[in-house]
């Protein structure tokens, strides 16, 4: 079956989809007509639910829509839902200015995947707990995956290829679990999802 992801990110697209290998899903990239709108809250869930709504507006067909955070302990779960414009604006290295001396360094990334069906609206999240790195480590992934060492890791995100990082992050597991719940319990809809 195939599904919209309404995303610009192609390297969302290619981990969401190496998550949902083994489902029967593929994700293609929404039309660019279908604008990601993304409002200001302290919630992942919440922005990545508006933004599904308002591209209902515009685009009825079945899509998904992601969004996640990285939320630091030591500051006070900055940058949380403003990663993306953190990253843009002080990025990485600009993180670990702000922790340096730091001892503390406790980090989690969470995901919220929205699946629009027939004007319904089902969220699916995921956390991953970890630490931040004291610098940048491997060339891998995007983002902040080069200063994120998940729990039970010792690589950060950027250090692992796709399969590896897709077995334990924070997205692959949002995905997983839409797929699950498309595949197992939601069959009535898979229908309309050609």
């Amino acid at each position: 079956m195939y599904i919209a992801f309404l995303t610009k990110n192609d390297n969302k697209i290619k981990e969401a989809n190496h998550a949902l290998q083994d489902y029967g899903i593929k994700l293609t990239k929404a039309p660019d007509y279908v604008e990601k709108l993304e409002i200001q809250d302290d919630h992942v869930e919440n922005v990545a639910l508006y933004a599904a709504k308002n591209a209902y507006k515009r685009f009825k067909k079945p899509f998904v829509v992601e969004d996640d955070g990285l939320f630091i302990a030591s500051l006070n779960n900055f940058p949380g839902p403003y990663t993306a414009f953190v990253l843009k604006s002080i990025g990485i290295n600009g993180i670990l200015k702000l922790m340096e001396n730091v001892k503390t360094r406790e980090a989690y990334f969470l995901s919220a995947v929205v699946l629009q069906i027939s004007g319904s609206f089902f969220v699916f999240s995921k956390r991953v707990n970890g630490t931040i790195s004291l610098m940048p480590r491997g060339n891998s992934g995007f983002g902040f995956d080069p200063i994120f060492i998940p729990l039970d890791a010792t690589k950060t995100y950027a250090e692992m290829d796709l399969k590896e990082k897709s077995s334990i992050s924070h997205r692959a597991g949002a995905f997983k679990e839409m797929a699950s719940f498309l595949n197992n319990y939601y069959k009535k809809y898979v229908k309309e999802i050609k």
